[in-house]
């Protein structure tokens, strides 16, 4: 039972980025992996029935660290493309500010988001806009932490 419940504590302390299945992260992500096809029926039933996948995307523990700032970055951009747009054609603005928190950066991020511009908003897909910053942010440590 002590061995049981060691695994258990040991795996809410995972904070790092780890990929997510269908089942989405928690406890379940966490012991039985992201395995596509079959495997996410288990993986979904363990974060149902252990009631943590929420908990886990608000604590950001369990594999939900990078799930839940993706999924609040989506949900920025969806509600802001137009204005974020024009903001980001010009390098400066409310809702840059707002982008830059949400993704870790400086308020300086606006002009690496400028100058990325055409790559960034190449399409009206919220996913794909969103992949892209995440990629400015990633290839500027110097700006985002």
């Amino acid at each position: 039972m002590k061995s049981l419940l060691f695994v258990l504590l040991s795996a809410f302390s995972f904070a790092q980025a780890a990929e997510i299945g269908a089942a989405g992260c928690g406890l379940g992500n966490v012991i039985l992996g992201a395995e596509a096809g079959f495997m996410q029926v288990p993986v979904a039933t363990t974060n149902g029935t252990s009631g943590n996948q929420t908990f886990g995307i608000t604590s950001g523990t369990s594999n939900c660290v990078d799930s839940a700032r993706v999924a609040q970055l989506n949900n920025f951009v969806e509600s802001n493309k137009i204005a974020l747009a024009k903001d980001a054609a010009r390098g400066e603005g409310e809702t840059l500010a707002g982008l830059s928190q949400i993704v870790g950066c400086k308020s300086e991020f606006g002009s690496k988001v400028k100058s990325h511009y055409q790559q960034i908003f190449s399409n009206d897909n919220t996913q794909e806009i969103s992949s892209k910053i995440l990629q400015v942010a990633q290839n500027n440590p110097g700006f985002c932490s």
